[in-house]
């Protein structure tokens, strides 16, 4: 709906224009801006531009040292971090978020793979909070195996 139409139906609403330069948007300020948050998750991993607000960031190789620094017999690292942060699906109580997060650290089925994915989530974490601290941009995430499984 273009801005005129949208003013028609609703009166009240708050329209904000991005700068023009030649009579089209100028998207500097934008791609500078995602430039800066590129940085901070280029420091983790590698990092493919999808848009000019979007990147797939590979954790592959972050996660498989952090795997290392913490191995699945001795999660408790792992365990400690991933209670930080918000984690959908699970209850907002602290104490049930802990024994959920632990139980499923400490289950003898969870492959290597899962492990990773748990160790991407934990690093996204803490690229987050750089990220708002850094640039004062909120940002958020999916974690997946691969890109194509994260867009759904």
């Amino acid at each position: 709906m273009r801005g005129d139409e949208a003013k028609r139906v609703c009166p009240g609403i708050n329209l904000v224009q991005v700068p023009v330069a030649r009579g089209k948007a100028n998207l500097n300020l934008y791609r500078s801006a995602g430039a800066e948050v590129v940085a901070i998750l280029a420091s983790k991993g590698k990092c493919e531009r999808a848009s000019i607000d979007e990147v797939y960031l590979d954790l592959t190789d972050a996660a498989k040292e952090m795997l290392l620094q913490a191995p699945p017999d001795s999660p408790e690292g792992i365990f400690m971090e991933a209670t930080k942060s918000n984690i959908l699906g699970l209850p907002a109580d602290a104490s049930e978020k802990e024994k959920n997060v632990r139980a499923w650290l400490c289950q003898s089925e969870a492959d290597y793979q899962d492990k990773l994915l748990a160790c991407g989530a934990i690093i996204v974490a803490q690229l987050r909070v750089r990220v708002l601290e850094e640039t004062q941009f909120t940002c958020s995430a999916g974690i997946a195996h691969n890109k194509v499984y994260n867009e759904s």
